[in-house]
């Protein structure tokens, strides 16, 4: 799946907000995510990215995903209690 980038990547974010979020960041994981959105945000490709963070291009693509699908707030928290999991049948 394509992930936007550039302005219309979280859209409702300003390249601003998210750089003083990674800054006010502690948790590593969450600074490397943070990190991810605002490369994307910039408009680089998800092998840059991928580059940049040491991680594997479809953990970039899945973390962006996520942003997309659950905002800043919902990508940030350390525990799986605010992801919302689908239900199988």
């Amino acid at each position: 799946m394509y992930v936007k980038k550039g302005a219309l990547f979280l859209s409702n974010v300003s390249l601003a907000k998210l750089e003083t979020l990674y800054s006010k960041e502690t948790n590593a994981k969450a600074k490397i995510r943070l990190q991810c959105a605002i490369l994307r945000k910039k408009g680089k490709s998800q092998p840059f990215i991928s580059e940049v963070t040491g991680k594997p291009v479809m953990s970039v693509s899945n973390t962006l995903r996520r942003f997309e699908r659950f905002g800043v707030n919902g990508c940030l928290g350390s525990t799986i209690s605010n992801l919302v999991l689908p239900t199988l049948i």
